[in-house]
């Protein structure tokens, strides 16, 4: 269990702007997700995951980073939205959101190969 925000990164062998419109398709298909707003131009992307009955939402800013240009580092914070003290108790949600959100990606753009 944890009280805290979970973050995490991987980087894609793949242009910013592939990897921006590859995660724009995926996060969709991930159950209870959904994108709030986006800039590709900042490579951010602010996601918002829906409440369950171990959580209350989470809020999952997405920062895309260009290393050159075949080359993008991804960044991920997933933070409980908290209604009450107990709020931010996450049994694991805000690990598994990072890892469906890359997991995602990645499949998108092997496809797309």
């Amino acid at each position: 269990m944890s009280f805290t925000n979970t973050d995490g990164s991987a980087e894609f062998p793949i242009s910013k702007d592939k990897v921006f419109d590859a995660m724009c398709i995926a996060i969709p298909t991930i159950g209870g997700m959904k994108i709030s707003s986006s800039d590709k131009f900042m490579g951010r992307i602010v996601v918002k995951a829906g409440m369950t009955l171990f959580s209350w939402g989470e809020d999952i800013p997405i920062q895309l980073t260009s290393i050159n240009e075949n080359l993008t580092r991804i960044q991920i914070t997933s933070a409980p939205i908290t209604g009450f003290k107990l709020g931010g108790l996450d049994m694991g949600k805000n690990k598994n959101n990072i890892e469906n959100i890359l997991s995602a990606t990645s499949k998108i753009l092997q496809s797309n190969g």
